[in-house]
């Protein structure tokens, strides 16, 4: 399965309806992991980008995304509930790995898995202004998250090589524009 050149703006979970951008059902990606990439996940108020619920197990790769709240990230503008990735009730998230995404002001930008035990990879994703970052990986789950930058974010190191800098400047070209083009190289997310 593929998820991807998208752009879901405005996904909104609320008393009357339940919201994800992308909800996972059954079991996905044994064979194959599914393919989520190269997608826009803007203005979201949602439990997470992508969420798994009712039973089965979930691989997948969620790389190339842009996660981003072009009011700020407060709970009233843009939030996840859960964290961009969730893994619920009887869910298992089988080898998922999250890598090279940009996460730009929404409010928990981690993951929460209460199913089963889960193996999760989080590396080398730039995280800017995000206000929490949740790793909860329930009973008996492995994650892997390291080679993460955390800009201006209320985050502290998860691996041995992230980089945190909470007083770092914008580092994109136009972000209230939706253009996250690096203005230049730089240490904190090279």
């Amino acid at each position: 399965c593929t998820f991807s050149y998208v752009y879901s703006w405005g996904e909104f979970d609320g008393s009357v309806n339940h919201g994800e951008a992308i909800q996972l059902q059954g079991s996905n990606g044994q064979a194959t992991p599914c393919n989520i990439h190269h997608n826009i996940f803007r203005d979201q108020q949602t439990n997470g980008d992508v969420v798994a619920v009712i039973g089965g197990t979930q691989t997948y790769n969620f790389y190339d995304n842009v996660d981003f709240c072009s009011a700020g990230g407060t709970s009233t503008t843009c939030r996840h509930n859960d964290g961009v990735i969730g893994c619920f009730n009887s869910q298992t998230c089988a080898n998922v790995k999250v890598f090279n995404n940009t996460f730009a002001e929404p409010s928990n930008c981690g993951f929460n898995v209460s199913g089963g035990p889960s193996t999760i990879t989080w590396e080398n994703n730039l995280f800017y202004g995000c206000g929490s970052m949740t790793t909860n990986n329930g009973s008996g789950g492995t994650s892997t998250i390291d080679y993460n930058s955390y800009l201006k974010s209320n985050i502290s190191a998860r691996g041995a090589h992230d980089v945190v800098d909470s007083s770092a400047a914008n580092p994109f070209v136009n972000s209230n524009g939706g253009n996250f083009q690096l203005t230049s190289d730089g240490a904190n997310f090279n």
